[in-house]
């Protein structure tokens, strides 16, 4: 299972912005070369996904979708998601994708940092990653060209 979704979480995440960096011309330029998207979207987020993945396996994940702080959770991850679209301009439909993939990963890793299991190794693993993960994006933006509407 964790192995599934370190794979699973590798293909949504990048081949979500790969559809992007064809069609803005951008995958030489940005996707293969942008740290923030080499260390942070191919390696960073899928372990944390798994790590998450596997945390789950060893402790009950019933609790995850029950209850009013689930859904605040994702209330929370989805304010984010359109803050985010809504900021960097991600508004044509070919962002969608990465915007579903983006909702989804916030949501997972909300839910697991605000169990706040402050003496597990892999609580301590997942808020570094997500840490060095946003350094990346400060510090190496993966801005990629605007997509233009195309006319019929």
């Amino acid at each position: 299972m964790t192995i599934l979704t370190i794979v699973l979480t590798f293909f949504w995440g990048v081949g979500s912005l790969f559809l992007v960096a064809i069609k803005t011309n951008s995958v030489k330029t940005i996707l293969l070369r942008k740290p923030s998207i080499l260390i942070g979207d191919f390696f960073i987020l899928p372990i944390v996904a798994g790590i998450i993945a596997n945390y789950y396996q060893q402790n009950n994940i019933s609790y995850l979708f029950a209850g009013f702080q689930s859904w605040l959770v994702l209330t929370i991850a989805i304010i984010l998601t359109i803050i985010s679209a809504a900021k960097s301009q991600l508004l044509h439909p070919l962002w969608i994708p990465h915007l579903l993939f983006y909702a989804f990963m916030a949501f997972i890793i909300l839910s697991f940092l605000s169990n706040f299991q402050l003496t597990t190794f892999s609580w301590w693993l997942v808020f570094v990653g997500i840490i060095t993960h946003q350094l990346l994006g400060i510090l190496f933006p993966k801005k990629f060209p605007k997509i233009e509407n195309e006319k019929i």
